[in-house]
């Protein structure tokens, strides 16, 4: 099993004081990884492979949280393709010597003119159970909880997801 120095400080204090400039026990610490990866760490860990035992074990600070999406399909189920439920993005399996993988394909939005791309499906943020979220909020109230994930805010990814990079560089 393997050891992690887990801190004097709750993970709260140590990501507040962080982002403040001041002394922390250590640097706030967060973990993604890919399926495959996740349960070789979890091996190694010792622990179960559920996100929360590995966060623990690893002495992670933050918890990234999203509010349940609670509104109508957007978009259709394609078959032998994940299509993602708020952006439409798709993304097919790709078997590899650890299984596999799903990695993005069939750009929805690659040849669209600017009329489609003005009527591509956004969810309306009223079909969101921010209540649900709160109660989660509380749950891990001891982390420096986070909403979203690392292609919310970015542009560049999430709609190339869609677009297809080539794309949304030619479009800047």
């Amino acid at each position: 099993m393997i050891g992690i120095f887990q801190g004097s400080m709750t993970a709260k204090e140590r990501v507040l004081r962080t982002f403040n400039h001041e002394k922390a026990d250590r640097v706030p610490v967060n973990y993604l990884a890919n399926p495959a990866i996740h349960k070789r760490v979890a091996a190694a860990l010792g622990v179960p492979a559920d996100k929360d035992a590995v966060d623990d074990a690893l002495g992670v600070d933050f918890k990234e949280l999203m509010p349940r999406y609670t509104g109508r399909p957007l978009f259709s189920p394609r078959e032998g393709r994940r299509v993602h439920p708020l952006t439409g993005a798709v993304q097919r399996w790709v078997p590899n010597q650890d299984g596999g993988y799903w990695d993005h394909c069939d750009f929805p939005l690659a040849e669209a003119d600017d009329e489609t791309i003005a009527n591509w499906p956004v969810p309306d943020p009223d079909d969101f159970d921010y209540d649900e979220l709160l109660d989660r909020c509380k749950l891990y109230r001891h982390k420096a909880v986070h909403f979203g994930h690392p292609g919310v805010s970015d542009v560049m990814n999430n709609t190339g997801m869609i677009r297809g990079m080539e794309n949304i560089y030619m479009d800047l």
